[in-house]
């Protein structure tokens, strides 16, 4: 991701959340280009205090892929850091390929645990339409792009 970033905004910075710092990858911890920051997503307001969230540079690119409160998240990000111009992708949300991972799970899972991933998957995109529905002004602050595979 810092490679991609560095393509477009010159001294810019990743910043990646993991509540166990022995997931991320040996290769990168010494990239200064990228901030390690160790918490919980269900206490977002502890990893991004006041005096944190001052240091941010605008624009920003939120990319959500816990499956982890992602609603408290965004909430979080939209009452206290986005700005105009800043963006968000939320992993996960395309039906089509969510069916697909269903398909792969298939061959190595049991039924009953295939059906509970893709249940949740399918979750998250309910979750997040009701939250973007829920916010009145939506279509004037935020634009929503769907994206689609093809193989």
């Amino acid at each position: 991701m810092a490679d991609i970033q560095s393509l477009s905004v010159k001294d810019g910075k990743v910043i990646s959340i993991d509540i166990d710092f022995e997931n991320i990858d040996q290769a990168v911890k010494g990239d200064n280009r990228i901030e390690f920051l160790q918490g919980d997503s269900n206490k977002v307001e502890a990893i991004f205090p006041k005096e944190k969230i001052s240091e941010i540079v605008h624009p920003i690119l939120l990319i959500e892929d816990a499956h982890i409160n992602m609603i408290g998240i965004l909430e979080y990000f939209h009452n206290n850091i986005f700005e105009e111009g800043d963006y968000f992708i939320i992993e996960d949300t395309n039906i089509d390929y969510n069916n697909a991972c269903y398909d792969v799970w298939r061959k190595t899972l049991d039924e009953k645990t295939c059906i509970a991933k893709l249940e949740n998957l399918n979750n998250k995109i309910v979750r997040l339409t009701s939250w973007l529905k829920e916010k009145k002004f939506i279509f004037s602050r935020y634009k929503i792009c769907r994206s689609f595979w093809y193989y």
